[in-house]
């Protein structure tokens, strides 16, 4: 035992890992290093949740005269070979014991997808990382040395985070996006505990703390929450072959296996432990995947057409009108320009940061709509640290908020809105493919 800043720390004789078989913890006093100055966190970042006007302004102003630099990848990979785990740790903020019985019970399952930028990656896995869930890292095959480093030498750290031995060079829109997807999910079938899991990017963060999202998945109760898009202009993509994305040839696709209905929706996912199971163990499930290989975009069709298809009879699959579920997705919040209310004749979603590849980055201005209790959506897409950083400081500080209060005795969450929605209610009832996993 040694005491770092007033802290305590308890590591094995190697100090070099974090190591949940060894009983390694780390205790904090709540009192965690924050970047975001105390000035900005109560003048101004609680004023953005709720929603001020004046606060946008102040914010900008804020970060024009407070500009932001980043640390670069081999700065970040120098700081953690001159550090203990245990250390970083600490300096981080990390939460390495788990704030409760209840999370303990419910591990959960990461697959990440990551390119570049270090500093953001590790934000996101300080903010998603307990002890009892797993991690799994793509690292694509075109990153910097010097990124793909920093990335093996922080889970090194970690007895449950690695980075995945499949590396794939992913081109959006290829197969090749699938294929490192599938590639971590695959490996993280061998950790038998885990009872829910969620893929996400490097350009993405959390909204709820990590004992909320247990208490949402219990109300999921092994339903999957995955987006489906019904409309027939998605078709085109597996009619004829594609050899790269938008490069489309002229030769007809062959029939989908099994006779199967091809379904478009969002690669982005909340999962049950036996959807997964099925996915990437199924015979039909397999022979769908490899038939994706050459239409455009495949990502977006894989989990969607095994959730919407009644034939396959997918654990925690939907049961109803495909239409039904469409407008009920909360597994992530996107705003994008080309799904707009406008569209269809309604009132626009703002943007107050800018679009890019019609998909709204947010800025200052976004930040009242994630707060709780009003959102409901679990993660946040396209957040980027060099983007009106305060963004992110704001947004960083406010969910390691959340962490603390779900470490209460008196921690309470209404889970009505989740045990309600249509996917949860009309969940297919596939009791020849159950795997025993208990969802409580």
């Amino acid at each position: 035992m040694v005491v770092i800043g007033g802290l305590v720390v308890f590591f094995s004789a190697r100090n070099t890992r974090l190591d949940r078989a060894s009983g390694d913890r780390i205790a904090f006093d709540g009192r965690p290093p924050h970047r975001v100055s105390e000035f900005a966190r109560r003048c101004i970042c609680d004023d953005l949740f709720k929603g001020k006007a004046s606060a946008i302004q102040r914010a900008r102003r804020y970060m024009r005269l407070n500009p932001r630099k980043s640390v670069t990848d081999r700065e970040y990979f120098e700081i953690l070979s001159n550090s203990t785990c245990a250390e970083f740790a600490i300096r981080s903020g990390y939460f390495t014991s788990p704030a409760s019985r209840e999370e303990l019970n419910f591990p959960l399952a990461y697959g990440i997808l990551v390119y570049e930028n270090f500093e953001q990656f590790e934000r996101l896995f300080r903010a998603i990382y307990a002890l009892q869930n797993y991690y799994c890292i793509h690292v694509d095959r075109k990153s910097a040395a010097a990124f793909y480093n920093a990335v093996a030498k922080l889970t090194g750290c970690f007895e449950n985070a690695y980075v995945v031995g499949t590396r794939v060079d992913v081109r959006w829109g290829e197969f090749s996006l699938l294929e490192a997807e599938v590639a971590c999910a695959r490996d993280l079938l061998k950790y038998k505990r885990w009872k829910y899991y969620i893929n996400l990017t490097g350009h993405e963060f959390p909204l709820f703390s990590n004992r909320q999202l247990v208490r949402v998945f219990k109300a999921y109760n092994g339903s999957n929450d995955i987006d489906v898009q019904t409309e027939d202009i998605w078709k085109g993509r597996w009619t004829f072959r594609w050899y790269a994305a938008f490069n489309r040839t002229n030769e007809l696709k062959e029939p989908v296996p099994y006779n199967l209905t091809t379904r478009k929706g969002e690669l982005h996912v909340t999962a049950s432990r036996e959807f997964m199971e099925f996915a990437l163990t199924d015979e039909k499930a397999q022979a769908f995947y490899y038939w994706l290989r050459d239409i455009l975009i495949p990502d977006e069709s894989f989990y969607t057409t095994l959730n919407f298809n009644s034939a396959l009879c997918a654990p925690g699959s939907f049961a109803g009108w495909a239409k039904e579920k469409s407008a009920h997705y909360e597994a992530r919040y996107k705003n994008w320009r080309t799904r707009q209310p406008e569209f269809m004749g309604g009132k626009p979603i703002q943007c107050q940061g800018r679009f890019r590849n019609d998909i709204c980055i947010p800025g200052v201005g976004d930040l009242s709509k994630f707060a709780q209790p009003t959102n409901k959506k679990l993660f946040l897409n396209k957040l980027r640290q060099d983007f009106e950083y305060l963004t992110y400081d704001c947004l960083e500080d406010y969910h390691r908020n959340l962490t603390m209060r779900s470490t209460s005795n008196d921690f309470a969450f209404d889970d009505s809105f989740y045990r309600n929605l249509i996917f949860v209610k009309k969940k297919r009832d596939c009791r020849s493919r159950s795997y025993g996993v208990d969802y409580r």
